[in-house]
């Protein structure tokens, strides 16, 4: 059931009715002199495919075997 000062669940308000009213922005800070310069394109390294780019933060095995050994502990608690 829900609350009743939000009966539509959440907040009680779409995000086409969220209003920001007197809500001030926090400075950047250390990166205000560089937020908005363009993006820097090498002109020594071509831009990498996203099927390599994809690969870089693929899941790795980082024990060659493990899952091979678990497999067969397995098997054999299952045997017993």
């Amino acid at each position: 059931m829900p609350h009743p000062a939000f009966p539509r669940g959440g907040s009680g308000l779409r995000n086409d009715e969220f209003k920001f009213e007197n809500v001030k922005l926090k400075a950047m800070g250390n990166y205000d002199d560089i937020i908005n310069l363009p993006h820097h394109v090498s002109e020594r390294h071509p831009q990498m495919s996203m099927w390599n780019r994809a690969a870089q933060f693929a899941p790795f095995a980082a024990l060659t075997g493990y899952d091979e050994a678990i497999k067969k502990t397995t098997e054999k608690s299952k045997k017993k």
